[in-house]
């Protein structure tokens, strides 16, 4: 699911949570994968490993091997 899927849900979920309680645990839910997502698309401060790319203003996905090192 992508950041903006997500948001899209809840916002859905929000407006469902106003005549129905049931909801605003789903809210939540989409609340947490928004923030999951946006923290690994570029995470705060300078690291080598986000996935967004400054000199070519583009997202680009991160390969992660099995055991946590990263190719060179």
């Amino acid at each position: 699911m992508d950041v903006y899927v997500s948001q899209n849900m809840l916002q859905i979920a929000i407006e469902l949570s106003a005549s129905n309680p049931m909801y605003i645990e789903m809210a939540l839910k989409f609340t947490e994968h928004f923030l999951w997502i946006a923290s690994a698309m570029d995470a705060v401060g300078e690291n080598e490993d986000e996935m967004w790319d400054e000199q070519d203003g583009f997202f680009y996905d991160i390969l992660r091997h099995p055991d946590v090192r990263r190719p060179g």
